[in-house]
């Protein structure tokens, strides 16, 4: 079991699963698909992605219990 998460989306913190990695990237693949699409229809501002940056420094302070 693999799962994928998206934290960047407002309104939820989105986690995916598959029997496979590749099964958790593609219905990750199909919730941002609508869940963009709702914000355009919506005229929501799309959500500004993390950077690799912040990204790596949330994991390292996972890392050591932080």
């Amino acid at each position: 079991m693999s799962w994928r998460c998206f934290g960047n989306i407002e309104d939820c913190f989105y986690v995916t699963y598959g029997d496979s990695f590749n099964d958790a990237i593609e219905m990750g693949k199909e919730y941002l698909i609508l869940k963009l699409e709702d914000y355009e229809n919506n005229n929501k501002s799309f959500p500004k992605a993390s950077s690799i940056i912040d990204l790596k420094n949330k994991r390292e302070l996972k890392k050591h219990g932080g």
